[in-house]
Parts: C-alpha cells; structure tokens; sequence
C-alpha cells in the first residue's frame, strides 16, 4: 500500500480499475450498432495496415532511445539494443495483463537484473521519467486538442481545460511539499532534473517525446483509413489526443472498453457516426497488439547483464 494513502482509497482504486473494463463495454454495447463496427473491421484496407506496422516499429525505436538516454542520465547505463528489445516486450505485456503497467515493471527488473541487481532505484526512476516525459508530451497535444474543439466552436472543452488545471495545480504542490519529506520523491526529483530538464535534456525529451506522439496520432489515422474514415488533420487533433490521454489511465486491460467509448463519444460529437468511432478504437486496439508480438521473442533471447 502506498505510504499515508488511505486503505479505503487503495482498494477502491483497484476495485475501480477492474469494473472499468466491463462497464465502458458495456455502454458501448447498448449505444453502438455492433453490427456496424463488424462490416467495418472485416473490409479492412491493406495498405494504412502497412503503414501502420512502419510507424509502430519507428515509434518503438524512440521510445527506446528515449529510455537509454534517460538510464544513462541517471547512471544506470542501458544499451541500446536491449532497451529496444525489452520496450516490445514491455508494451506486449502491458496490452496482456491487468492495469496496462506490469510490463514497465518488468521492464525496469530486467535493468535492475543488469546492473547486478544491487538496487531498484535507478531503474525504476529512469522507467518512471521515461514514462513521464512521454505524458507531458501527450499533454501539449491535448491542450492543442482543446484549442481546436474551442475554434471549431464547442465550448464545452473550455471548461474541461480548466477543470484540468485547476486539478493539476494542487498535485503538483502536493507533490513538491511531499517531495521535501521523502528521500524517495526527493531522489525522483533529482533524478528528474537530470533526466528531463538538464544539459540538454529539455531539447532532446520534447523532441523525441512530441515525435512519438505524432506517430501515436499517424497510427490512429491510419487505422482509420483501414476502416475506410479519413480524419483530417483538424479532425485528427480532435479525437486522437483525447483518446490517447484514456489509455494512459491504468485500466484493467490496457484501456480497453474506455478507449472505445471516448472515441465513440468524440466521434458523435463531431457529428459522425458513433459505431464507425468504435470500429476505428478497435482496429487501432487490434494493430497495436499485433504490433508488439515481437516482444515475444525476446523471451527466446539470452539476459544477462553484457546481453
């Protein structure tokens, strides 16, 4: 249990994540024409699924420099073809197990595992402001995705950006206060200096960051046009931020069922079709998995700490 969380708060925090699943599918089944979304994901067009498997293999590229370049900040030195094989992994496993984090964790073991397993601390930390240099960009888009719902005339956003500051405002004194009391927090933060912010770190993590998350949207728009929906870029910005912001919430199983709902709501509030929103959330759900398969390999591969 985390330290000074309530235990109440704690079980219901993991009671939450598991119905999340079922409940979100739920109200996709009784809101969508199924029957829709299935002539939908059986006439899926060949080449946005090719080109979807190209920008995943260079999103997982990324995201593994990205990794290597936190590690080595930190002095936890990650080669760089063991990050790009374990950050398969991580992601297959994250799809395929509950709450969408067991394969960070696993991730950051394997690390530990190389280092001679003497301490938690640098591998976790570098997992964790991967991670988290990853969110930040997903929230620069967000806020773009708010700007474009504002100017194409649905307000309704506005207040959801402020609520979202007003929320965020607070954690982060919670968090900077809480930071001066724990040699933990205070060791993250330090290590997130030199991970995030230091001697060019700032310009590296924005860059590769914002990168991976254009290539995220690419994806979602390609899994479209598989499904014959062409999303302009305007349109693009609407939905796919806001989608991928669900997805980062640690559901039961990879965001799933509330992926599909958010994208259903957004899409009707665009004024498309609901169930052809769901068809998209699906086939971009399905390609990603297939998309990771190859961390299967890796289990066939040796690990060790030269590996």
């Amino acid at each position: 249990m985390r330290e000074g969380a309530p235990r109440w708060l704690v079980a219901s925090t993991k009671v939450a994540r598991f119905i999340a699943t079922p409940v979100f599918v739920g109200l996709v089944l009784w809101r969508i024409d199924l029957r829709s979304v299935w002539e939908s994901l059986t006439h899926l067009s060949p080449r946005p699924v090719a080109l979807f498997f190209g920008l995943s293999a260079l999103f997982y590229l990324l995201c593994a420099w990205r990794w290597h370049f936190t590690s080595a900040r930190l002095g936890a030195t990650l080669p760089f073809r063991r990050a790009y094989l374990d950050y398969y992994l991580s992601t297959l496993l994250n799809q395929v197990l509950p709450v969408g984090i067991a394969g960070d964790v696993v991730r950051a073991a394997r690390h530990r595992g190389r280092l001679g397993g003497a301490s938690w601390g640098p591998p976790a930390r570098a997992v964790i402001l991967e991670r988290l240099s990853g969110v930040v960009a997903l929230a620069l888009f967000v806020l773009v995705s708010s700007a474009v719902w504002l100017v194409r005339g649905n307000g309704s956003f506005l207040g959801v950006f402020v609520g979202a500051l007003l929320l965020a405002v607070p954690l982060l004194l919670l968090l900077s206060s809480r930071a001066r009391r724990s040699p933990r927090l205070q060791a993250l933060s330090t290590d997130a200096r030199a991970a995030l912010l230091e001697r060019g770190a700032i310009g590296f993590q924005l860059a590769v960051s914002t990168t991976c998350v254009a290539i995220l949207v690419l994806m979602f728009c390609c899994a479209a046009r598989a499904t014959g929906v062409v999303l302009d870029a305007g349109a693009a910005m609407q939905v796919v931020p806001l989608v991928l912001a669900t997805t980062t919430i640690p559901w039961a199983f990879a965001g799933w069922g509330a992926r599909e709902a958010t994208t259903a709501a957004l899409f009707a509030l665009m004024g498309l079709d609901a169930a052809r929103g769901v068809a998209v959330s699906v086939t971009f759900g399905v390609l990603s998995l297939v998309a990771a398969l190859p961390g299967l390999i890796v289990f066939l591969l040796p690990h060790g700490k030269d590996a």
